[in-house]
């Protein structure tokens, strides 16, 4: 019965006695039973202390830390009241609603210490301020008859009043709530609630104190809803769900009769599980702990004998020691089980959880509790603040005129099943539904009988100009926006959840408009936002290059860094309607763009119900796929609007203009002259800027106090530094700001590193370094290229972050070499690093788009520094780089391959027999290829070359090709086929099958319309493949097992693997993958030759490990890698290095009187003898060199000896136990 009370107990109440010394336990307990509210006296916890699922509040105090705490569960609905502070009367109070908003009081916790003044009028102040009713809890130390006190005091007397005054009842049935000695024990912590409540209100004390001399005391709320989530989980069977939409489809006739299978095929389909809590052996160890305590506390209390009493306390002692001991194992286990071959969305959950502090799960519920409102009247509050100032009149109506023909008639085409299929391989399938409670999810398992009828119902839309009403209806969820109140209806941010079936068809039409943009050259070459090829980046590196060449020319540039005030929801349709006009948009694709802007509504979802629909005339929809197009396609005339002496850049509604010249008179002007511009253009099109989140840097010296930046007589203010597209620019291009933020970001990682390990405990080496790659360069990579022309102090600072960040991964002290750390991790040195983003970002400026404006910008702007770096890597970039290229033929115009990737009764090559896989493979081949002519490819791929091979039996022809440069094995494959296709072209009409053994090339071509990152050479693929079907070929492409044995596949692997000797190339374009591999390569020789120059070089480090090829096993545990690495730089913790740095009175070894270095540990310390000579014997079969430190930490002639001296050492490391002390 008890456990049943904890399980439904609504309040848990605690005078903890310092909360601080029993967390572990008090963890657990919370974790169990997840008490929707706790209420903790005399916590004393640090302001930063946090309890998982909960949101803190603590007493405010004058001085010293609180001694009241409140958690409330986060999925409740919650607003806190802020108590003034006092030096001893201390409160904290809140007013909480439970999971459905229909039951709602205020808490308010309270202590006050037995020797201080009660302050009746402060608690008779809160009462009447914070709405009613009431629920009053705490320790109050105060004595009284009618709780079960033996006396009464002048505290007790002055609560009873109170209770009467504001008619509170009483919960206290007299048992004891603190225990002091044999005969002491009296009725402290009390409960009082609004007679409203009292019917509805059950109180009790737990069996034991919990370790404190306080019993905690329990409240349940009958009819508060505490929300407490059971270990549930729902899984889809997606065979099932496929199945029921199979037999559904041939009925539907309209959207609802599809959405409405969707949803119940999805409902028949998903199953509940409950998952079980897991136990570990430390959890079973808490349970037991816990009984002996509780069995130490009712021996005492039942005898009340003073030595069971003193046994009872000291046993309380010795068992909360031990539960921290028991916390920190338990903490550690669960450090030294992150993985790194595991996604990272655990550290990154850790890492978001450090950075952010909790907060209610749903804060617009508090706005509304907190304004005594209901939610629907503000949710409509808040929808009409969203479109009453980006509204005209309720609906735009459709223009009766025809729509503009299309200049191009291919943008009419009814859409393909291969667009279908690409458009649903880019969905996000964790995203969330819209109004119709369809998910991405079901929409890609739904099956091929189901994907055919969408594809016809998206047809029939398209060809009649339709779009569904309830695909322009937008839920609205509020978010609230980092850092602000949540009880401002300002502090919202919302965002809109439309159909995702909706959102399918426009991933469809969008694909086909940025082909048509791209081909025909309509954006401007400095808009980069939303276009493949280009990065946020560009922008930044346009304008630092520039002024870094103007200023070598003694020229003046001012920036100006304009803020679009809401431009994606302010922009008018009209101006979309004409931009998309100007650009030659017409026909279908015009027609529903036009109806899809039309009649939006949105609206929002509420405990109250829906809130009325609110149309919006102006703005792209908000999460509309088409919506970033829309916008772009608006801005494309503003750069056409401007001087040509004024430079700009676009990303989305990131508008940066520039232009120098030589006085600030001149620059002042153009750039003035210039925002007039852009001021009318975005004013015509319902745009507006703001002026005062605008700013402008001046990079001069010289003083333009006098020289002000006006938009329509409001002055733009000059700043010192500015943050553009995440990179802080300052005047002087010093890139201190910029160093100082990157700085506050890496430092945070160093800290992760050491929350998850210690220098002797947590993550393994190998997960901490997978992390620095990912967290610690992955955000430094993207500004590197940007700041070459730092100066030695910020590249040095960079350096000592770096290697501080590699010293917690490898778990060294603070005072390892700098060099020798970055060396033992085997990781880029920040000097090469940077050089390496620099050649990346070049790379693809060169590769990865047909006509990008930064391609030149070595010749444009010599001057600058990024374009000095590139002349330092300039020896690097290979001679046969090819641009993209943008295909004139429409890829929907392209036929669906003829691709099979499977044989029948080959499932899994590793578990049959290889003779079984040729019958099945022949079996396959004369029944369903005999009468076609046979063509057989295959790539090979070396470290020094990549070729390719075609041969054709039945032709008696065998052509090999080498490639300009090293690629993957399926780029090979892909260029195999290419040239088969070729030769095809030119013979006659004929049925032809290219075999190939290599399934991802096959993938590629079947699935061309997914771009991956070999679509270039798949696109000329599939530009040969349409002509030779054009001249009377049929092709088909199969699969085929790898070294089978196949006598055609066996010769193409042949003559591929003889090409590496041919010296004639065929030119072949550079996917990503191709230009990752390729700067990685130059990054490692540059890393070594830098490891081999005398003048960097760490030379203990060096002397054992020349080439840096000792390797340890990825499986170590963490103590014992990171002894090793101490070992290999010198920094083990022996008494010579412990003395060197303070920690020890003298350097000498206890037993032998002599210096205790590494080198006496390992070779010549007395203790390990017999240790030793099993590890010597063992290295002695290796090689006959004498036992020395080179020999146990240094390198070895061949991977095998290094695997067996490895093993050998680590066990000596374990016999002597020298990993647990150096």
């Amino acid at each position: 019965a008890i456990e049943d009370n904890y399980k439904k107990a609504t309040i848990f109440q605690w005078n903890a006695r310092g909360l601080r010394s029993r967390l572990s336990d008090f963890r657990q307990l919370v974790f169990k039973y997840k008490y929707p509210i706790i209420v903790i006296c005399e916590s004393r916890l640090h302001s930063n202390m946090r309890l998982s699922g909960y949101e803190k509040f603590d007493s405010l105090r004058t001085n010293g830390e609180s001694r009241v705490t409140l958690f409330i569960r986060r999925e409740l609905t919650y607003v806190a009241h802020i108590i003034p502070s006092h030096p001893n009367n201390e409160y904290v109070c809140a007013t909480i609603s439970d999971e459905k908003c229909a039951f709602s009081f205020t808490i308010i916790g309270a202590y006050i210490p037995p020797k201080s003044e009660f302050d009746r009028a402060r608690l008779e102040n809160i009462l009447n301020t914070v709405p009613s009713p009431h629920i009053i809890t705490g320790d109050f130390n105060a004595h009284h008859y009618i709780w079960g006190s033996l006396r009464t005091n002048p505290r007790g007397r002055c609560l009873a009043d109170i209770g009467h005054i504001h008619h509170l009842s009483l919960l206290n049935d007299g048992s004891p709530t603190y225990l002091r000695g044999a005969e002491s024990s009296s009725c402290l912590d009390l409960t009082f609630v609004s007679f409203a409540l009292a019917s509805q209100a059950i109180w009790f004390t737990d069996i034991e104190t919990r370790g404190s001399d306080h019993i905690p005391t329990y409240t349940i709320i009958q009819g508060f809803i505490t929300g407490k989530k059971n270990h549930v989980v729902k899984r889809v069977d997606w065979w099932e769900f496929e199945q029921s939409m199979r037999g559904k489809c041939n009925t539907l006739t309209d959207l609802p009769e599809f959405e409405k299978a969707v949803i119940d095929s999805a409902n028949s389909s998903t199953h509940s599980h409950n998952l079980p809590l897991k136990r570990t052996t430390i959890d079973a160890e808490y349970e037991r702990l816990r009984a002996i305590r509780r069995q130490a506390e009712r021996r005492a209390r039942r005898t009340k004998e003073k030595d069971d009493i003193r046994a009872a306390r000291n046993l309380q002692k010795k068992i909360s020691r031990h539960f921290d001991k028991l916390g920190q194992r338990k903490y550690r286990g669960f450090c030294e089980d992150i993985d790194p071959r595991k996604p990272l969305s655990v550290i990154w959950k850790i890492a978001r959880g450090l950075k952010s502090p909790p907060q209610q799960y749903h804060p617009f519920r508090a706005l509304a509790l907190s304004a005594a409102r209901s939610q629907k009247d503000l949710a409509n509050e808040f929808c009409a603040s969203l479109t009453s100032s980006v509204s005209m009149p309720k609906s735009r109506p459709v223009p009766t005129a025809a729509p503009p023909s299309a200049v191009n008639g291919c943008m009419d085409d009814v859409f393909t099943r291969c667009e279908l299929d690409a458009a649903l391989v880019f969905i996000k399938l964790n995203s969330c539904p819209g109004p119709d409670g369809i998910k991405y999810a079901f929409l890609t398992h739904m099956g091929t009988d189901a994907h055919n009828w969408l594809l016809e119902y998206f047809n029939k839309l398209w060809t009649n100009g339709e779009v569904p009403s309830a695909w322009k209806r937008a839920r609205i969820v509020p978010l609230l926006k980092p850092g602000k109140s949540p009880l401002l209806l300002s502090s919202y941010r919302p965002v809109a959840l439309a159909s995702c079936v909706g959102k399918l068809m426009e991933k469809m039409i969008n694909r086909r408009l940025e082909w048509y943009l791209e081909k025909r050259k309509a954006y401007p070459k400095n808009m980069h936002g939303f276009r493949r090829g280009r990065s946020s980046v560009d922008p930044v590196l346009d304008l630092v290059t520039y002024v870094e060449e103007e200023r070598s020319q003694r020229r003046i540039t001012i920036a100006a860094f304009l803020d679009v005030k809401g431009a994606f929801d302010r922009v008018t349709h009209n101006a979309i309607f004409q931009a998309l006009q100007e650009v030659g948009i017409g026909g279908r694709l015009y027609k529903w763009i036009e109806r899809y802007l039309s009649d939006r509504t949105i609206y929002m979802t509420t405990q109250d119900g829906d809130t009325s629909n609110h149309f919006i005339s102006r703005g792209v929809p908000q999460g509309g796929v088409l919506s970033p197009t829309l916008f772009n396609i608006t801005l494309i005339r503003l750069v056409q609007s401007l001087p040509p002496n004024v430079n700009v850049s676009l990303y989305a509604d990131d508008i940066c203009i520039w232009a120098s010249g030589s006085t600030r008179v001149q620059a002042k002007a153009r750039v003035q002259l210039a925002l007039k511009k852009v001021h009318r253009y975005l004013c015509v099109r319902g745009l507006e800027i703001s002026a005062a989140k605008s700013a402008a840097i001046a990079f001069t010296r010289r003083n333009l106090d006098h020289y002000p930046l006006r938009i329509f007589q409001h002055s733009i203010s000059y700043v010192k530094s500015h943050i553009f597209l995440g990179v802080y620019i300052d005047k002087g291009l010093t890139w201190t700001p910029h160093i100082n933020y990157l700085k506050r970001k890496l430092v945070s990682f160093i800290d992760l590193s050491r929350f998850i390990s210690g220098t002797t405990w947590g993550a393994s080496v190998h997960a901490l370094l997978r992390l620095y790659q990912a967290l610690f360069v992955g955000l430094l990579r993207y500004s590197l290229p940007i700041i070459n022309g730092m100066c030695r102090t910020n590249l040095g600072t960079l350096r000592s972050l770096q290697a501080r960040a590699l010293r917690a991964c490898l778990g060294l002290p603070a005072c390892a070499s700098t060099i020798g750390t970055i060396a033992e991790a085997r990781v880029i040195p920040m000097s090469i690093l940077l050089m390496q983003e620099t050649l990346r970002l070049h790379l693809r400026h060169l590769t990865q788009h047909d006509d990008h404006s930064l391609a030149t910008i070595e010749s444009a702007r010599p001057n600058s520094s990024y374009s000095k770096a590139l002349s330092q890597v300039r020896q690097y970039l290979p001679g046969d780089l090819t641009q993209a290229t943008v295909f004139t033929t429409p890829p929907w115009r392209f036929p669906e391959p003829d691709v099979k990737l499977d044989i029948p009764g080959i499932k899994k090559k590793s578990n049959m027999p290889m003779i079984v896989i040729l019958q099945a493979t022949m079996s396959h081949i004369y029944g369903n290829h005999l009468s076609r002519t046979h063509v057989y490819t295959d790539g090979s791929c070396t470290s020094d070359s990549s070729t390719c091979c075609v041969v054709i039996p039945s032709h008696c022809t065998t052509v090999r090709f080498k490639l300009s440069h090293i690629t993957s094995s399926t780029m090979s494959e892909l260029v195999a086929i290419h040239q088969a296709l070729q030769i095809i072209l030119t013979k006659s009409s004929h049925s032809w099958t290219i075999f190939s053994d290599s399934k991802p090339a096959l993938q590629a071509i079947s699935a061309f319309l997914r771009r991956g990152q070999n679509y270039q050479m798949v696109f000329k693929i599939m530009t040969l493949l349409m002509q030779c079907l054009d001249l009377g070929h049929t092709i088909q492409f199969q699969w085929i097992p790898g070294h089978c044995r196949l006598p055609g596949n066996e010769a193409a692997d042949a003559g591929a693997k003889s090409a590496h000797c041919l010296d004639a190339t065929i030119t072949v374009p550079y996917c990503r993958n191709d230009i990752r591999c390729l700067i990685n390569r130059h990054a490692t020789s540059a890393r070594r030759r830098l490891w081999h120059d005398l003048s960097y070089h760490y030379a203990p480090l060096y002397a054992l490990d020349p080439n840096l090829t000792f390797q340890l096993p990825r499986d170590l545990p963490r103590r014992t890698a990171a002894v090793i690495h101490r070992l290999r730089l010198g920094v083990a913790y022996t008494q010579s290095f412990l003395h060197r740095i303070g920690q020890a009175r003298t350097s000498e070894c206890p037993t032998c009187e002599c210096d205790e270095t590494i080198a006496h540990l390992l070779c010549d310390c007395q203790i390990y003898d017999a240790e030793r000579e099993d590890l010597e014997s063992t290295l002695l079969q290796l090689d006959s060199r004498p036992i020395s430190v080179m020999k146990v930490l240094g390198t070895w002639d061949s991977p095998q000896n290094a695997a067996r001296a490895t093993k050998a050492f680590l066990r000596f490391l374990k016999e002597t136990r020298l990993n647990f002390c150096l």
